[in-house]
This record gives structure tokens, C-alpha cells and sequence, in this order.
């Protein structure tokens, strides 16, 4: 009986042993859990620190150059008032700010209010040689973002008045033939 009894207790002991092990690796899995929200966190907020400069960078560099404020300007208002050169550099830049605009959904579509979206969208889309550079062909950029493509495709038809679906070939038509419509996207 006291052989019984003395593996009864191993077994116990071994029992304890083991709950002490699960609960202090239970208790380590918790910790880790809440050290990687952290770093997420602390992830997120670099990303969005990192697209905020970016877009400080973009806009900056028509502010600070007064003959790129120039095209950028004219380039707004008409495209068709820009020679070759000209519109090259002023569709560059404006890839670069729907590039900007489709990272910074990326980073920042789960925890910001759509309207934040709407609002830069609004802003690129208000003038109508951004427009028709849009639905000509930078329009491309944002297909990975189906969401954030959908968007911009009814700002512009609320600007337009029309789908740009019926704007896009005519649009096409008109810009350079030399820079090709696969330019950046």
C-alpha cells in the first residue's frame, strides 16, 4: 500500500509540476501577446509619421519653386496649355501624389474615417486638368485599391457630371503620344 500510495503522490507532484509549467508559459504568451500590439502600435505610427512627411515633401516642392508652381498651375487648369516637357514633370508629380494618397490608405484605412480620404481626393480632383490626367491615365495607380478606386471614380463624376467611363477614351485621345499610358502605374 505505501508503494501505492508514494506513486500516487509522484503522480500528483508531476501533475502540479506540469500545471505550473502551462501557467507560467501561459502567462509568457500573454506578455508576449501585448509587447507585439506595441510594436504594432509603435509600427503603425512610423508608417503613418513616414507618409505624413512624404506628402509635406510633395507638397513642398511646388511650393518652393516658383516656376514649378507655375506649371503646376497651368497644368491644373489645362492641360492642353503645357508643352511636352511640361506635362511630363506635371504628370510625374501628380503620380507621385496618387502613389502618396494610395500608400497612405494603405496604412491608415482601418483607423481613419473615409472622409479623410474623400478630402485629399477632393482636393487633387478639384481642378480639371488633374481630372483629366486622372481619368487619362493615372487612374491606374489606384486599381490595387479597389475601394479607394471607387472612391475617386465619384469624386471625379461628382466634379464631371458623367461616368468616367465615358470621359476616359476621349481624354486618352488628347494627352502626348509621347509618354506612354504605362508610364508609373
Amino acid at each position: 500500500m505505501e508503494q501505492g500510495l508514494l506513486v500516487a503522490l509522484a503522480q500528483i507532484g508531476t501533475g502540479v509540476a506540469t500545471l505550473v509549467v502551462a501557467i507560467f508559459l501561459a502567462g509568457q504568451l500573454l506578455l508576449q501577446r501585448k509587447e507585439l500590439a506595441i510594436a504594432h502600435r509603435d509600427s503603425i505610427r512610423e508608417q503613418v509619421f513616414a507618409s505624413e512627411t512624404r506628402r509635406d515633401n510633395i507638397a513642398l516642392a511646388a511650393v518652393n519653386d516658383e516656376a514649378f508652381a507655375t506649371l503646376w498651375i497651368r497644368g491644373a487648369e489645362d492641360l492642353s496649355k503645357l508643352d511636352d516637357v511640361s506635362h511630363y514633370r506635371f504628370r510625374t508629380y501628380l503620380r507621385t501624389y496618387f502613389q502618396w494618397v494610395r500608400t497612405d490608405w494603405q496604412v491608415r484605412r482601418e483607423s481613419e474615417d473615409v472622409s479623410t480620404f474623400e478630402s485629399q481626393l477632393r482636393t487633387l480632383l478639384s481642378a480639371k486638368g488633374r481630372r483629366d490626367q486622372y481619368v487619362g491615365d493615372l487612374r491606374e495607380n489606384l486599381i490595387v485599391e479597389p475601394d479607394l478606386l471607387q472612391l475617386a471614380d465619384r469624386i471625379y463624376e461628382e466634379f464631371e457630371g458623367i461616368p468616367v467611363s465615358a470621359m476616359a477614351e476621349s481624354i486618352a485621345e488628347n494627352l502626348p503620344t509621347n509618354i506612354p499610358r504605362s508610364y508609373g502605374a
